[in-house]
């Protein structure tokens, strides 16, 4: 496999971004 850091650092960045958005959107229907 390749090494998406090295290949694609902007990916990794979006990628976190999502998992965190995506986190917060769960947080936020289990409080309704």
């Amino acid at each position: 496999m390749v090494n998406m850091e090295k290949e694609c650092p902007r990916m990794l960045e979006e990628k976190k971004l999502l998992e965190e958005v995506d986190r917060v959107e769960s947080q936020r229907l289990e409080r309704l």
